[in-house]
This record gives C-alpha cells, structure tokens and sequence, in this order.
C-alpha cells in the first residue's frame, strides 16, 4: 500500500493506492491521523489507486473524518470504486465521510460549504469553471509527485487520475507554472 499527502490551496489531498488490508490498516491510520490532527484544511481522499479495503483499514478513515468534523472541516473521498463506497456507505459513515465519483465533484463540495458557510453567504469566489480548478489541481499535484522524485511518470499520472502519460504531460504544459527544472523536462520529452 502507498500512501501520499500533499497541502495546497486549503486543502490537503491524500491518494491512497494497492491493498489497504489488515496488515496495512495500522499505516493507514497512522497516515491519516497524521494528515488530519491539528488540521485547518478540508482533506480530500483520493482511493482511485486502491484495489482493496478491508474493515479494519476503514478505522483510520473514520478517525480522520472525526477529527476534522470536529476542527469545523470536512473529509470527502473520491474515485472509489463501488465495493469501496459500498464498504464505506454500509458501515454508516455518511455522516462523518462523504463519497464523490470525482476529484472535481470533492472539490466542487467542499467550495460551495465554504462559500455557504461564509459571513454573507456565498461571499467567496467560488470557482466558475470547475473542470479547469480540477485540472490545474491535478496538474500542481503531478508536478508535486515529480519534484518529490516519483518514478515511473505513468505511475503519476494513475495516481493524478490521468488516463495517460500523455495526458498528464498535456495537463502540465498547459497548466505550467515556473517550476522544478525536472518536472519541466518530464512534461517536454517524457524521460
């Protein structure tokens, strides 16, 4: 099981990829409630990656969404498959977590709870254009993975929820920004 975290734009992202079994559940908790304690951000959880939770593994989940329902934010989990969400839903967690089919529906969530929770309403910008705030997202935290030296690039991109390498190199040269000579290089040529 690979577990990552990435703080950006008031929101930290963790992407959750291979089997999150009973051997596994004590990492995941830890990583969770790590990224979670003490944080002032909305958390999206990425289990696009994830081939397998077991009901042990759910706990670290639960603790994370517990403890920021109880900082005033919020968890939203994203790209699961349907045994996952099945797992999640049947266990009664819909209160404390809340399951989205795509990173830019979880964005999209946690915008417009912020723009409703807002003295005066919806006073915060909330973006017009979704799909490119989802993008440009995807695009920053590919960059991250890269500069943090992840290899294969395809792997990346599986776990940016590109359907390719292409793709994602696409999504960087249209999202650039200056940036790590690396990621730059990766985004041109692919090597």
């Amino acid at each position: 099981m690979n577990i990552h975290h990435y703080r950006t734009r008031g929101i930290v992202i963790v992407s959750v990829s291979g089997v999150a079994g009973p051997a596994a559940a004590g990492a995941l908790y830890d990583a969770m409630v790590e990224a979670a304690a003490g944080c002032e951000q909305d958390m999206i959880l990425d289990l696009s990656g994830l081939v397998h939770l077991s009901r042990s593994a759910v706990r670290g989940i639960l603790v994370a969404g517990r403890l920021l329902r109880n900082a005033g934010r919020q968890l939203r989990i994203c790209r699961a498959d349907a045994s996952v969400e099945a797992l999640l839903i049947g266990l009664g967690l819909s209160h404390i977590v809340h399951c989205d089919r795509s990173f830019g529906d979880a964005l999209a969530a946690l915008w417009e709870r912020r723009a409703a929770a807002a003295p005066g309403g919806a006073s915060l910008a909330v973006p017009r254009d979704l799909a490119e705030a989802d993008a440009a997202l995807r695009a920053e935290y590919a960059r991250h993975l890269i500069d943090e030296g992840w290899r294969p690039a395809s792997r990346v991109a599986e776990v940016c929820g590109y359907p390719s390498e292409l793709d994602m190199r696409r999504a960087l040269l249209c999202h650039a920004e200056p940036a790590n000579t690396q990621t730059d290089r990766l985004a041109a040529t692919g090597s």
